[in-house]
């Protein structure tokens, strides 16, 4: 198991308004939060296979991706799953194949923080069971 923590909520994306540069550059800040804070706690796994990083040609295994949102200001499912996109952006390369269904699990929930400087982002990834992919599916996807 990966975990690591993100001492900030992301910002619901459907309901910025503003400079399209303003949103892409907050979007790329989360992604960096998301993929160093994955660096770093796949380097200090114990699991020696969740250290490897994720290659679909090699051994492709699918994983659970469990983001707990911790938020003063609560939103309704569809932006919540929407606001955790740029992390699972950054977690791609890192720690998770693809954030397709064929390659993750995806589990999003949220919790009402008691004040603003509560709120954070818990990120777990866990092997799935089962998690080995067809690799002749693969290997016919990559040569089409």
């Amino acid at each position: 198991m990966i975990a690591f923590t993100i001492r900030r909520a992301p910002p619901s994306w459907s309901n910025r308004r503003g400079h399209w540069s303003t949103e892409y550059k907050a979007k790329r800040d989360w992604r960096e939060l998301a993929w160093f804070g994955a660096a770093s706690a796949r380097v200090l796994c114990s699991d020696l296979s969740m250290r490897l990083v994720p290659d679909a040609r090699a051994a492709p295994e699918k994983r659970a991706v469990t983001i707990i949102v911790h938020r003063c200001q609560l939103l309704d499912h569809d932006n919540l799953v929407a606001s955790v996109k740029p992390i699972l952006d950054g977690l791609k390369g890192q720690i998770i194949v693809d954030d397709s269904p064929r390659w993750l699990e995806l589990s999003v929930r949220q919790v009402k923080a008691p004040r603003r400087a509560l709120e954070r982002t818990e990120i777990e990834v866990t092997r799935c069971a089962g998690s080995q992919v067809d690799s002749r599916a693969t290997q016919q996807q990559s040569a089409v």
